[in-house]
């Protein structure tokens, strides 16, 4: 299964999302990065089923936040963080559950979320180090997580990956 989970906002992160998961694919390869829309999960599988298989047994899960993140409503508007149905809500919550590490990942300008803007059982991801990708930085910004990512155990790189092989030989060492 899927080293690298990517959770996203359709409405708002699905450009950067796509963007991600075709550079993590070419360092780690398509088997080790799953995103839904992208071949994740075929047609006629059962969504939650096939998403919670994913889940479970990742190795990270890359928390995508831009500026809509947080404030995301549904069509009755309200805030979609405050349905325990909403899918960011389940992903996160259910990997910070199951001691999962999660690497919050900030695009397009966003600011961390605050304490009082999550729920009770996403607190915990105010622990995590995030990792913010600029457009106008992001080869820079994406070799930056590319190293965060060879440094958690399950994740392999591609062979001759310059990056994530030098930080594998070097943590042998």
């Amino acid at each position: 299964m899927a080293g690298i989970f990517i959770s996203y906002r359709r409405k708002s992160a699905v450009a950067w999302a796509g963007h991600l998961f075709a550079d993590l694919c070419t360092r780690f390869g398509a088997s080790q990065v799953f995103m839904d829309i992208n071949g994740g999960i075929p047609g006629a599988s059962i969504f939650e089923l096939e998403l919670t298989k994913a889940l479970s047994s990742c190795d990270v899960l890359l928390a995508l936040i831009d500026t809509e993140w947080v404030s995301c409503k549904d069509a009755d508007g309200r805030r979609r963080l405050d349905d325990p149905k909403d899918w960011v809500r389940k992903e996160i919550a259910s990997a910070l559950r199951w001691n999962i590490p999660v690497m919050p990942v900030l695009f397009g300008g966003a600011k961390f979320p605050e304490k009082e803007e999550l729920p009770d059982e996403m607190w915990s991801l105010l622990n995590d180090q995030a990792r913010e990708i600029s457009d106008t930085r992001w080869n820079y910004d994406f070799n930056e997580l590319v190293k965060d990512l060879v440094r958690l155990p399950g994740l392999k790189p591609l062979e001759g990956d310059d990056i994530a092989s030098t930080n594998t030989g070097l943590r042998l060492l």
